[in-house]
């Protein structure tokens, strides 16, 4: 039974094309997860590749639920792994704990908000779960060494930030914010 082809040759090329270059992407922006395979506990490459894949739902679901906190119970679960463990194998896999990584997140945002946004600092750490504002304006000057304030005033002159700086490390903000 023969196939009909759906393409002529110019339209094959230019599907071949997209696929390689879809191809090389996806290989681009998996290669720091070879690094953190390896970083993974286990005896086979299967293991690890398991590990890694069971810390990356994790990861994932501490992304997709930034505004709100989550259990440290239930990501385990998630993970199949017990609170204990599930902490010190994130930990050496990617530097910092679930809850390190979820604060990290939550404070990005914290400054794209008051960089990008008029909504108050009161709006802002409710919007990101914090228990208070004081509680915002205490983790915000820690992370970014000065207050809510000053980086919206400092973001005021420069309100087109590029989508690299918004989602950088917390030194790297440091290190723009020093220049401004």
């Amino acid at each position: 039974m023969a196939r009909k082809r759906c393409f002529n040759n110019s339209d094959a090329t230019a599907v071949q094309d997209g696929m390689l270059l879809l191809r090389d992407t996806l290989v681009e922006r998996q290669q720091p997860l070879h690094g953190q395979l390896n970083r993974c506990s286990g005896r086979t490459a299967l293991r690890r590749h398991q590990t890694l894949l069971r810390l990356l739902r994790v990861q994932h679901l501490i992304r997709c639920n930034s505004d709100g906190r989550l259990d440290l119970n239930r990501l385990a679960a998630i993970a199949n792994y017990s609170p204990p463990h599930l902490i010190r194998i994130y930990r050496e896999v990617f530097d910092e704990t679930p809850f390190e990584y979820a604060n990290r997140l939550r404070l990005q945002r914290a400054w794209e908000l008051v960089r990008t946004t008029d909504l108050s600092i009161c709006e802002i750490a409710g919007a990101l779960g914090f228990e208070t504002e004081s509680a915002f304006c205490r983790s915000f000057k820690q992370s970014f060494a000065c207050t809510a304030s000053q980086a919206r005033r400092g973001g005021a002159a420069n309100t087109g930030a590029t989508e690299a700086s918004r989602s950088a490390p917390m030194h790297d903000l440091r290190a723009e914010l020093a220049t401004q």
